[in-house]
C-alpha cells in the first residue's frame, strides 16, 4: 500500500528530528553555494540596465556572468545529489557517509544527472508550449527522473522511463503526495518568514542582512522539503504498480 501524504509529513519531521545535525550541514552548505554565486554575479553585473545593454555579448562581464551561473548550476546539482543520497541512507537506516565520501559517491552520477536534468526541462518545456495541462501531466511523469539517477544509478532515457513508470496508473495519487507535504511545510515557512522578517527589520534594519537572515530561515526548512520527496520516491519504488494483464484470447480459454 502506498504511503499517505500525512505519513510522508510525519516521517519527514521524524527523520529531521533524528538527523538534524547532519541535515543542517548539507542545508547550510547548499545555502552557501547558492549565496556565493549571487554575490559574484552582483560584482560582474553592470550597475545599470543601460550599461548592460551597451556591453557586447562576448565581453568579459557577460561571459563571466554566464560562467559563474553554469559552474554554480553544476556545483548546486552536485550538492543536491549528495544531500538526497544522505537523506535516503538515513531513511533506510543505513550509516551515513562522511561529507567527502558522500560527495565522492555523488560525483559518480553527476554527468548523467546534468544530462537528465536538462532533458527533463526540455521535455516539460515542449509539452507546456503545447498546452498547460499536458505540461503539468508530463512534469509529474518526469518528476522523479533525477531521483532515478541519484538513488537508482540510472541514466538518460532509462531514468526518464523509470520516472514515468513510477507514476503510471496512479498519477493523481502521486500528484497529491508531492503537493500536500510541500504545501504543508511551505505554509509554515511563509508564516515564519512574515514573523521573522518583521522582527529582523525592526531589530536590524539593514535590508541586506535581513535578506541573509531570511535565507537562513528558509535553509532550516530545506531538509523537510527534500525529505518528503525522497521518502515518496523510496516508497513508490517499494510499491510498484504492476502493468494490467491483457485479457486472454477467448479462443484459447479451455
Amino acid at each position: 500500500m502506498l504511503i499517505s501524504a500525512s505519513d510522508i509529513i510525519t516521517k519527514s519531521i521524524d527523520l529531521y528530528k533524528k538527523n538534524w545535525k547532519l541535515f543542517l550541514k548539507y542545508a547550510f552548505l547548499y545555502f552557501v553555494l547558492v549565496f556565493i554565486p549571487l554575490l559574484l554575479q552582483t560584482f560582474f553585473l553592470p550597475e545599470t540596465k543601460d550599461k548592460f545593454e551597451q556591453i557586447s555579448v562576448f565581453s568579459v562581464e557577460v561571459m563571466g556572468y554566464f560562467a559563474i551561473g553554469l559552474v554554480g548550476f553544476v556545483i548546486l546539482l552536485w550538492a543536491l545529489a549528495a544531500f538526497v543520497q544522505a537523506i535516503a541512507r538515513r531513511y533506510k537506516e543505513k550509516e551515513h557517509h562522511s561529507f567527502l565520501n558522500q560527495f565522492e559517491e555523488a560525483s559518480k552520477i553527476l554527468l548523467p544527472l546534468i544530462f537528465v536534468s536538462i532533458l527533463t526541462k526540455i521535455l516539460i518545456g515542449i509539452s507546456t508550449l503545447a498546452l498547460i495541462i499536458p505540461g503539468l501531466i508530463v512534469s509529474i511523469w518526469l518528476f522523479f527522473a533525477s531521483y532515478e539517477v541519484i538513488l537508482s544509478g540510472k541514466s538518460g532515457w532509462s531514468a526518464i522511463k523509470g520516472s514515468k513508470k513510477l507514476v503510471t496508473h496512479r498519477w493523481w495519487r502521486v500528484f497529491w503526495r508531492i503537493v500536500a507535504p510541500q504545501l504543508y511545510f511551505v505554509i509554515f515557512l511563509v508564516i515564519a518568514q512574515m514573523i521573522f522578517q518583521f522582527l529582523f527589520t525592526l531589530i536590524v534594519g539593514n535590508e541586506f542582512i535581513v535578506s541573509v537572515l531570511i535565507s537562513l530561515l528558509v535553509m532550516l526548512f530545506l531538509p523537510l522539503l527534500i525529505s518528503s520527496i525522497v521518502i515518496l520516491y523510496i516508497e513508490l519504488k517499494r510499491n510498484p504498480v504492476e502493468d494490467p494483464k491483457p485479457h486472454p484470447d477467448p479462443d484459447k480459454i479451455n
